[in-house]
């Protein structure tokens, strides 16, 4: 069984693999997610799915990580706006209440941030 902290160092080392190889601008704007004194947080966004955060240490920036380690469709919503994906794929669909449903395939996962986050 793979377990939360392998998980997260085989997805970390894949976005940081990208920083080495050349990046783009959303890239380097997550960068101190990923520095040695980032906090790592499990987080929850629904059942079934594993998910986690890379904080800067000052808080700042936060990358949120979710994967979907079932052999279903998952969906989840995460607190924030203007969204930023790094890794992996995700579908987006607007919930009656305006919020944005994610909607990721069976093992699939996505790296995202938002320009906002929102108290959730």
């Amino acid at each position: 069984m793979t377990t939360l902290a392998a998980f997260s160092g085989a997805l970390t080392a894949g976005l940081l693999g990208r920083h080495d190889a050349g990046c783009g601008a959303a890239d380097l704007a997550a960068a101190p997610a990923f520095d040695a004194a980032a906090v790592v947080e499990p987080a929850e966004v629904g059942p079934g799915l594993w998910a986690f955060t890379r904080s800067s240490a000052d808080g700042e920036v936060r990358v949120w990580c979710v994967y979907n380690p079932s052999t279903r469709p998952a969906s989840f919503r995460l607190p924030g706006t203007g969204a930023r994906f790094y890794r992996g794929g995700v579908r987006t669909s607007t919930d009656p209440d305006g919020g944005i449903r994610y909607h990721l395939t069976p093992y699939g996962y996505v790296w995202i941030s938002f320009s906002v986050v929102l108290p959730g």
